[in-house]
């Protein structure tokens, strides 16, 4: 039975200014067509979702309305031709949709499901995979550097394990190896089984690729692979990644973050993904991201190449911190969560 006080916070969780982002608040864009078939407007979703914050109409923190104005700033230069790098509204259509082909596999509540991106999921892929640069015929990401902040609970593996599957298969990549790194093996192979359950879920990814895939390891005919990696960052030296993803940096030594990081660069399109939620040390790997990534929100550092928000609740808040404004502040994804039952 709820009380009269938690009656009280669902009443303030229902009017959040957030729905005013959500899926359902872009219902009017119009789909897109690509080579003939017809996809909902992604980067209509990820455009109308950075402009209404940045114009003040969501509720976000000052490190969410930088980094959407960041990503506007970096639009407009796009397409004004003077900047290094042009945009590719096709490369967010291709990722997004690749997401939502997916199924959910094992632990979903329905195996044969697919997810429904939110608006900001799409901005961060749009981020992401939508600046673009030549490398002689080639056209590569212009990101080559990612750091999500954000709250448990808000679809991070889920998203981010579609999104290495994507980055493994079709980024054309020769011998792609996708490293899945975490403070233990253990939390590095809960992305892993998220991956496995999709191929299980789907096996024209897996026949049509050629995968092999078993419990450990997932290997293609060119000799790329996905694996996970230890924490223990002396016997992970020598690797030639495409992709690194660092789940939970906030509980990763910084010897095996310093690995992956030195480890990246002989490849021309190579990302370094890292994720995580609130951790409780103010030193270490996530605290030394996390205060790089506020330097560069607030143009205190150049690093163009680097793709950084941070869903938190700011300080002025933390005098009354279980208020449902600052779980908003801290959950992108409230809206799109299924409420507990009463």
């Amino acid at each position: 039975m709820r009380t009269r006080r938690s009656r009280g916070k669902q009443a303030e969780k229902a009017e959040s200014s957030r729905a005013s982002v959500s899926r359902a608040a872009f219902g009017h864009l119009r789909p897109v067509e690509f080579e003939g078939v017809a996809y909902p407007d992604y980067v209509g979703m990820a455009d109308g979702y950075a402009t209404a914050v940045v114009a003040g109409r969501v509720d976000e923190n000052d490190f969410v309305v930088r980094a959407c104005r960041r990503y506007l700033d970096m639009r407009q230069r796009a397409e004004s031709g003077d900047a290094e790098f042009h945009w590719s509204g096709a490369h967010v259509v291709e990722v997004c949709a690749f997401v939502e082909e997916c199924p959910q596999g094992a632990g979903g509540v329905d195996a044969d499901s697919t997810l429904t991106l939110e608006p900001c999921q799409c901005w961060w892929i749009a981020a992401i995979f939508g600046f673009r640069t030549w490398v002689g015929d080639r056209s590569v990401r212009w990101v080559n550097d990612v750091y999500i902040d954000k709250a448990r609970k808000n679809g991070k593996s889920a998203l981010f394990a579609r999104i290495d599957i994507y980055l493994f298969l079709y980024e054309g990549e020769p011998g792609s190896e996708v490293y899945l790194a975490a403070s233990t093996r253990e939390q590095a192979k809960k992305v892993y089984g998220t991956i496995l359950a999709v191929f299980k879920a789907a096996p024209e990814l897996v026949s049509d690729n050629g995968l092999k895939v078993t419990a450990k390891e997932t290997r293609k005919p060119d000799g790329g692979l996905i694996t996970t990696i230890s924490a223990n960052a002396k016997k992970e030296d020598g690797h030639n990644p495409h992709v690194a993803h660092i789940d939970e940096v906030h509980a990763t030594p910084s010897a095996l973050v310093r690995v992956m990081e030195s480890a990246m660069g002989a490849r021309i399109n190579q990302i370094l993904i890292k994720t995580t939620t609130a951790g409780v040390f103010a030193h270490g790997a996530a605290y030394d991201e996390r205060k790089r990534a506020e330097r560069v929100l607030r143009g205190q550092e150049r690093a163009e190449r680097y793709f950084a928000v941070i869903y938190t609740v700011p300080t002025a808040l933390l005098e009354d911190p279980l208020t449902w404004r600052n779980v908003d502040l801290a959950n992108p994804m409230i809206d799109a969560i299924k409420p507990l039952a009463a």
